[in-house]
């Protein structure tokens, strides 16, 4: 096991790790999003990823004694296809987004959530209503699922907000919230980052 999967600790998993494919001129040509497991007092996956990744994201829970049927809770960091793609394989999760993001009554506000050790960042910017997840590990450390608050690590070294944006002050802003708490960065669409 490598240190960095040894930060995460024994109860958070990579399930789907994301990736954002451009063409030579820049321009998203595939994307697909991060997908983690989070078992604390309830199993939960945050974010889902695109359908072309269900089966990879089924194979990865089998592999970790689950099945879809197993998982309690879906938050979505946001509805993008991309970050929701295969949230309907898992029949029996409650699902939960922010309200400023909800679009059917199949979803539920995240706010209504408790959960041990996993709390919601407002984290808008990339869109009204972005939220992150955030993880205290039994290792002390805080791991923050950023969704497409920090889509790649690219955003982060050179400090630049998401390409796709409705407001980039408050998407900078928002990447300064997650950077202040964080020991470990889940980015939507990258491999994870390691900040202390």
């Amino acid at each position: 096991m490598n240190k960095e999967v040894e930060l995460l600790g024994r109860y958070l998993h990579i399930l789907n790790e994301g990736r954002l494919l451009k063409n030579k001129d820049g321009f998203i040509i595939h994307a697909s999003s991060s997908s983690v497991l989070i078992e604390d007092d309830r199993t939960l996956i945050v974010d889902t990823s695109v359908k072309d990744d269900c089966y990879n994201i089924t194979k990865n829970l089998k592999d970790l004694g689950y099945m879809p049927e197993d998982i309690d809770i879906i938050i979505n960091t946001h509805l993008h296809g991309d970050h929701r793609g295969c949230n309907n394989l898992f029949v029996n999760a409650e699902k939960y987004a922010h309200p400023l993001q909800i679009d059917d009554s199949s979803i539920k506000s995240v706010y209504f959530l408790n959960i041990k050790n996993v709390s919601i960042l407002e984290t808008p910017g990339h869109v009204p209503g972005h939220i992150s997840v955030v993880f205290k590990n039994e290792l002390g450390i805080t791991i923050v699922i950023a969704g497409d608050a920090i889509p790649t690590r690219n955003n982060y070294y050179k400090w630049v907000p998401p390409r796709i944006s409705y407001n980039p002050k408050e998407a900078i802003e928002s990447m300064e919230k997650i950077v202040k708490i964080a020991d470990v960065i889940i980015p939507g669409h990258d491999s994870m980052l390691v900040l202390k």
